[in-house]
């Protein structure tokens, strides 16, 4: 992603570096859990666009090894249910329109 190396599962990019920082796809309720700890902050995009599944941790190496795989493994979750869910949004228009 936007040159740096980059995690994806099934397609779907869950994880990836960016500048120094680390940036993950994550359920809202662990995006606000790293924001209001101070250890991300919402990932804006090159052009300023605010990314609204995303959120950059910054300092990943003052982050213990242990929650990093946390964070990724909670990516990992998230990026499966995302693409589990639009199957399912995606049989149900198939099914509307008769595809």
């Amino acid at each position: 992603m936007f040159g740096y190396p980059a995690l994806f599962l099934d397609g779907n990019m869950l994880a990836g570096l960016f500048g120094h920082g680390l940036v993950l796809r994550l359920p809202e309720p662990e995006r606000q859990a790293l924001i209001a700890a101070g250890h991300a902050a919402p990932f804006v995009a090159m052009g300023g666009r605010v990314m609204r599944e995303w959120v950059v941790v910054n300092e990943p190496q003052r982050i213990a090894d242990d929650a990093l795989g946390e964070l990724l493994e909670a990516a990992r979750r998230y990026a499966t249910q995302s693409q589990e869910s639009c199957s399912q949004t995606c049989q149900i228009i198939c099914k509307a329109s008769r595809c």
